[in-house]
């Protein structure tokens, strides 16, 4: 303020009288925050001044403090106004605290990668909440800004049902990225690449790849598919085809960086296309894979592919994470809290002890003793205050997904039954799920709204773009999972997948097919009706992913679709069995399940009532 003298802001009080106290200091006096001053900087005065014990123990203390009020004001100097002073902490989602070791580590890797033109794959192993997902995304604009193409996607239980999808969607996934980082030269470079090594089989990668079509525009025009019989594309086709696309794009200028999160979910075909393409000499790839260490067992195949890499002379580097440091727990503390490190200390000591230096567990520990007001914003003391022998003497949760069940059971009825429903996805919810459950019932007409709520409350992220919703950890996700009782959550998937189902008109059936199967599936149908248009589904969903070339999903859906047949099938529904048997050979037969294919086709050759009808089964 204008009216205060140069002496006056050198001290953290105002004398009211010329009297001084025995130890010298005026008996009387006025905090400077009552004057107006930040109370962050009053109580760095008042502690230079008072100095009580162990306080400011020294000046190399005092000026980490004025640091931090230099480096950044708006948290540790400036006070909360009475509009936002609302008692919200405020974290840095996007901060890495700590691992500068581990960052280098994932850095060094990528340069080695670019430098060699060789192909590396680095594994991070850690609790789940230890932020393996948060450490490489910290090092992702590096990558990108040295020319990586940098693509990445996340295993979850629901992927299991779909095997290879996930990583045939990560290289789907690439090729938007390499149109945007390079130059229309460049793009003509690499379709001239393309259509030299794939000649006439590109309508091939294109089948497997759809999104090729992104840097050749004109390939239906230049090569179209004439019918790409599924016989003719099997698994090591599609090990091959993305083997080949790999070393077309990648080079030591632009290596593919390969981010899959929760390897520990991952099926064996897809880390079997994983170690295909890396045995190639000539691509040059950086896979990083994060799982979760202590839900992975010896024969995870995981650890096979790690063998199998290192018997190739791939190089494999393994990066564990434990918890953090006192010192970095106590600095998201003290972020979070907008005080001074030193004043948090003891909290964070007593954090620490409970949550093991988990990232995870520290912010919902922080959150709950905001929630349960063992930790309030003082809006006379202008900052966050607490009771350490309240808080010690407090029951808190053992774990993260006790306190985040706690916190979500306190949510209105409805936000609950939409985290629920979010849950039963996976950690992403695509907008197409939302709009149809909004127009397949009254009931859910509010849908949106309440997703929104949760986003707003920190259980979701929304994509602003795309509008699909992703929990913010897989933890969160589990917890609202949780939410539903053991004994019910079949059913529940069971009841949202024919909601699904009855909100889908029929023209948009293929976009949905995936989704309303998955969640049906999980049901027990007695009803024979239900499981013939159930078996229905399964076949569609079936022949959907035959055409995108995912055969283990085409032989999964398939087989679930024959188990759905009455007994009599081959009476009752005729054409259905006999299109069923066809995708069920056909799928398996390119899955490795030979025995199963020989006895699907035979059952077409003995059941078929004409020479047409069985021809498909003799071409196999």
């Amino acid at each position: 303020p204008k009216h205060h003298s140069r002496g006056h802001v050198a001290s953290s009080s105002v004398s009211t009288s010329s009297k001084e106290s025995k130890n010298g200091m005026p008996s009387k006096y006025v905090p400077l925050k009552e004057l107006g001053f930040p109370a962050s900087l009053s109580l760095l005065v008042k502690n230079l001044q008072f100095r009580p014990d162990d306080v400011l123990s020294s000046l190399e203390v005092a000026a980490s403090d004025l640091h931090l009020l230099l480096l950044d004001p708006d948290r540790f100097l400036f006070d909360k106004t009475a509009a936002n002073a609302t008692g919200t902490l405020d974290i840095k989602r996007n901060k890495l605290y700590g691992r500068e070791t581990e960052r280098s580590l994932i850095t060094d890797v990528f340069c080695r990668v670019s430098s060699t033109g060789g192909s590396e794959v680095l594994f991070i192993e850690g609790f789940s909440g230890s932020g393996k997902s948060s450490l490489v995304r910290s090092v992702l604009s590096y990558i990108d800004v040295a020319g990586g193409y940098i693509t990445q996607r996340k295993f979850d239980s629901i992927s299991q049902e779909r095997p290879t999808s996930v990583v045939i969607s990560a290289f789907n996934g690439l090729c938007s990225v390499i149109r945007a980082k390079n130059s229309h030269r460049e793009l003509s470079e690499i379709v001239i690449d393309l259509m030299a090594v794939f000649g006439t089989h590109l309508s091939a990668l294109a089948r497997l790849v759809p999104n090729v079509r992104l840097l050749i525009p004109e390939l239906d025009e230049v090569c179209p598919d004439h019918g790409v019989r599924d016989a003719e594309i099997n698994l090591g086709s599609v090990y091959f085809i993305l083997q080949l696309f790999t070393r077309v794009v990648s080079s030591k200028s632009h290596p593919i960086m390969l981010f899959l999160d929760d390897l520990q979910w991952a099926d064996s075909a897809s880390l079997e296309v994983l170690q295909y393409i890396m045995s190639d000499p000539y691509v040059c790839i950086y896979i990083v894979g994060s799982y979760r260490s202590n839900e992975v067992q010896t024969d995870h195949p995981v650890f096979r592919l790690t063998k199998a890499l290192e018997a190739t002379n791939v190089h494999v580097t393994k990066v564990n994470l434990d918890g953090m440091g006192i010192d970095d727990v106590n600095h998201i503390m003290s972020d979070a809290l907008g005080i001074f490190p030193r004043i948090c200390m003891p909290l964070s000591q007593l954090v620490l002890r409970k949550t093991k230096g988990n990232p995870l567990f520290v912010l919902e520990c922080l959150r709950s003793l905001v929630d349960r007001d063992l930790l309030q914003y003082s809006v006379r003391a202008r900052r966050w205050v607490w009771d350490m022998r309240t808080i010690g003497a407090e029951d808190i949760a053992d774990n993260v997904c006790e306190l985040l069940t706690t916190k979500m059971t306190g949510l209105p009825g409805s936000t609950q039954l939409a985290l629920k429903i979010a849950s039963c996805f996976g950690t992403t919810l695509d907008s197409k799920v939302v709009k149809t459950l909004m127009s397949a019932s009254p009931n859910y007409s509010n849908f949106e709204r309440e997703m929104d709520k949760a986003t707003n409350d920190g259980f979701l992220d929304k994509d602003h773009l795309t509008s699909s919703y992703r929990f913010v950890h897989d933890k969160v996700r589990e917890a609202a999972y949780g939410l539903i009782q053991e004994d019910e959550r079949n059913e529940f998937h069971s009841s949202i997948g024919r909601l699904l189902h009855y909100g889908t008109q029929a023209e948009n059936i293929d976009d949905m097919i995936f989704y309303i199967v998955d969640q049906i599936n999980h049901g027990t149908i007695v009803d024979p009706q239900q499981r013939t248009h159930t078996s229905q589904l399964n076949y569609k969903a079936a022949s959907k992913a035959m055409r995108s070339s995912n055969f283990s999903a085409a032989y999964f859906y398939s087989n679930a679709a024959m188990k759905l047949l009455p007994p009599n099938h081959w009476e009752s529904h005729y054409d259905l069995s006999r299109s069923i048997c066809l995708v069920l050979g056909n799928a398996a037969y390119i899955d490795g399940h030979i025995k199963e294919a020989i006895s699907a086709l035979d059952n077409i050759l003995s059941h078929g009532k004409s020479l047409k009808d069985k021809l498909d089964a003799y071409y196999l």
